[in-house]
């Protein structure tokens, strides 16, 4: 599904029209949340790698999986700083492995598409939709539980969707 399609689903759904810079932050926001649960796992490498140094974290870094040793031992007493630093307890070799920020839709192409697996496409409307009801709804009981339904199914569908893949 590309953005062009996305748009019509999305005001088909809601019956809103919306800008096209808004419904690409609103996808942007979709795809991170996808990721968080089924996205693209890289690694990166920190050779003579020395205890307690600061190193920067892959720009397009999202979230830790996990870090290996040189041994290929899985360790947790490494340290991830706000400031998008990653430090080691001990000299030597580590493995990050990450999942990374999908690419940001680009707005003026209606033929682009997002940067998850198709399978998720169909759940970017459902996100999307749903953050329409939560702006919309303006403390109305009846419409912030909408929103909150409409949430739940998308993260619902996401966690079905990555078991299948």
């Amino acid at each position: 599904m590309n953005f062009g399609e996305i748009l019509s689903r999305y005001e088909a759904r809601t019956g809103a029209t919306t800008t096209r810079a808004n419904l690409a932050a609103l996808i942007d926001e979709a795809q991170v949340e996808i990721s968080k649960r089924f996205g693209d796992i890289r690694r990166e490498e920190y050779y003579s790698a020395e205890k307690g140094e600061e190193y920067d974290l892959p720009a397009d870094h999202l979230k830790t999986e996990e870090v290996k040793d040189e041994n290929n031992r899985r360790r947790r007493d490494f340290r991830v700083a706000p400031d998008g630093k990653i430090s080691f307890p001990v000299d030597g070799d580590y493995i990050l492995i990450y999942t990374r920020v999908p690419d940001s839709i680009d707005k003026d192409d209606n033929n682009a598409e997002p940067d998850v697996h198709p399978i998720f496409h169909e759940m970017i409307v459902q996100y999307c939709a749903a953050k329409w009801w939560e702006d919309r709804s303006e403390g109305i009981p009846a419409e912030e539980a909408k929103s909150e339904r409409m949430m739940r199914e998308f993260y619902r569908k996401v966690d079905e969707a990555a078991l299948v893949l």
